[in-house]
């Protein structure tokens, strides 16, 4: 009679040793999602955005001009440059940015040709927003944050246009969604709508622009070309020096200039203000009050 096989203790605890192992592996592999998952962000509320810009502050704005400029009816033709710059990286509290955070005081600090005062002979103006974050989550939410960001661009120019141009020219710029912005205003605030439109010179890329192909820019002439009509597109990327970008942009603000002074009818220098002088009442001799 033979004897069945002895079966090894350890050969009995493999099947549930292989339970064990494939329940472990599981949990840790559902810790792993879950704990390097983004965490599901709340959907956006008007009520929980940051606060407004109020651009008749000081605090509205990265840069802008502290003296008055000349007007247009000056020659040569004054211009301006309203420059927007990228959305800043690393905002993790809403969807929509603060103006008054760090890290948007040095959003100007990479374009050195425009901050330094020696280099500029234009009107410099650099609106703060309520930049979009980038966060991830459902497309409406995103969709509602970039509507609040545009709210502040076009009330920042439309300050601007109220109580800053003084009938200057205009270029438009910026950085990465800054283009965005500055295109966004052209089309809604400047084109077709005179005076702006005859003074709008067009649009300035950035030298730090990542951005290979931006499709969404206007198919308008190249301004360091020689062109007789505005406006125009200077791309800054095509420069490899500070020295350069200077130069090219001096250059360019200073055709428009001419082009202004040679093609538009200048406007009226506004009137001084009236001074009211009292008079005394005049009496015939005999009279009284």
């Amino acid at each position: 009679m033979s004897e069945e096989p002895q079966v090894n203790i350890i050969t009995r605890l493999i099947p549930g040793l292989t339970i064990i192992c494939l329940i472990i592996m599981i949990a840790a592999a559902i810790f792993h999602v879950v704990t390097l998952s983004p965490t599901p962000k709340p959907a956006f509320n008007r009520a929980d955005v940051p606060p407004a810009p109020d651009y008749a502050s000081e605090e509205a704005w990265l840069v802008r001009p502290s003296e008055e400029l000349a007007g247009g009816w000056e020659k040569p033709w004054g211009i301006d440059l309203i420059w927007f710059v990228d959305q800043p990286d690393g905002y993790l509290g809403g969807w929509n940015v603060p103006i008054d955070w760090s890290v948007t005081n040095l959003q100007l600090s990479e374009e050195e040709w425009l901050v330094s005062e020696d280099v500029r002979d234009f009107g410099l103006f650099s609106p703060r927003r309520r930049h979009a974050a980038s966060l991830s989550g459902d497309d409406a939410d995103l969709k509602s944050a970039l509507a609040l960001e545009t709210e502040d661009v076009l009330s920042a120019i439309d300050h601007y246009l109220e109580h800053n141009n003084t009938s200057r020219g205009i270029f438009l710029g910026g950085q990465g969604t800054g283009v965005r912005s500055a295109i966004e205003v052209m089309e809604q605030r400047i084109a077709d709508t005179r005076p702006h439109s005859d003074l709008f010179g067009g649009l300035i890329i950035s030298p730090n622009e990542t951005r290979n192909d931006l499709e969404d820019l206007p198919p308008w002439p190249d301004c360091s070309q020689t062109i007789t009509e505005y406006p125009c597109i200077l791309d800054l990327r095509t420069y490899s020096s500070q020295d350069e970008i200077v130069a090219e942009v001096g250059r360019t603000l200073e055709k428009f200039s001419s082009w202004l002074d040679n093609n538009v009818t200048k406007p009226a220098a506004p009137l001084p203000p009236f001074e009211t002088i009292e008079l005394a009442p005049i009496r015939r001799p005999g009279e009284t009050d």
